[in-house]
């Protein structure tokens, strides 16, 4: 896992400006990948549990600044903040005022996210009372998943970057061992709606629970007011002593696909 923060010279860096750029304009955007929009609710999440704000999605600085330099820094195997970052955030973020970037690489989206907490430079960037949009890049090549954060704060309202289509998204938040099973608890949401979302657990390739995410998440809707609170779920599993892999999946209902939200070994 490597990071980079231009504030510093080494393995860590974190881009951060406070100078007034030009704006001539925004470009049409494309859609963010899902894992994209996991980016933006680790982000957003993450931002909650500080008592701040969460961070709309620019789709100008997703498509023209963030996403290219993650398909660059994928291609040329090198992690780097991008050279033209303040020019182009200029060209794509009318009247911004403050601007940072996290960049770095890692086996997932979450596994960068949380280097970028654990690194006092990024945590600064992704907690900052200054921003208040956010462009998303996130490529996978070779084995690694490149990420690009970059971080602006405007009064200008933008062009948000918002779920169409996508999938189902959430976290199973918790494999808790116990007395003859375990317990699995988390969250999920379908973009398409804001109601309960259908889970599915299961245990060793066999379905074993079938159930609403319906219980009330207040810590949730914070970061996601536009689909309320009731998104939690929470399910004991009979298991028979041993090691085994529960994996957590989430139905979707209108546009995009069936998410798996992940698995768990699971000792009982």
């Amino acid at each position: 896992m490597r990071l980079r923060n231009r504030a510093a010279v080494s393995l860590v860096l974190s881009l951060v400006a406070g100078v007034l750029a030009f704006a001539p304009g925004m470009g049409s955007a494309q859609a963010a990948s899902d894992p994209e929009f996991r980016a933006l609710a680790l982000v957003n999440a993450s931002r909650a549990q500080a008592s701040l704000p969460p961070l709309r999605l620019s789709a100008a600085m997703s498509d023209q600044l963030s996403r290219p330099w993650s398909a660059n820094m994928a291609a040329t195997g090198t992690l780097s903040h991008n050279p033209q970052v303040w020019t182009i955030m200029g060209s794509v973020t009318p009247g911004w005022t403050w601007g940072a970037e996290n960049v770095g690489y890692g086996g997932s989206v979450d596994i960068v996210h949380s280097a970028f907490m654990n690194s006092s430079g990024h945590r600064a960037n992704i907690l900052s009372a200054q921003a208040n949009w956010i462009g998303i890049g996130v490529v996978a090549s070779g084995g690694r998943t490149w990420v690009t954060l970059n971080f602006a704060r405007t009064a200008v309202a933008l062009v948000e970057d918002t779920p169409v289509n996508w999938g189902p998204f959430g976290n199973p938040e918790s494999f808790v061992p116990a007395p003859g099973g375990a317990v699995v608890s988390g969250w999920a949401i379908d973009p398409d709606g804001t109601g309960p979302v259908p889970i599915q657990v299961w245990v060793d390739g066999v379905l074993r629970a079938y159930l609403p995410a319906a219980d009330s998440r207040p810590d949730v809707g914070g970061v996601f007011p536009a689909y309320g609170a009731k998104h939690g779920f929470r399910v004991q599993i009979p298991l028979s002593p041993g090691l085994h892999s529960v994996c957590v999946a989430v139905n979707n209902t209108g546009a995009g696909v069936d998410s798996g939200l992940g698995c768990r070994a699971v000792p009982v």
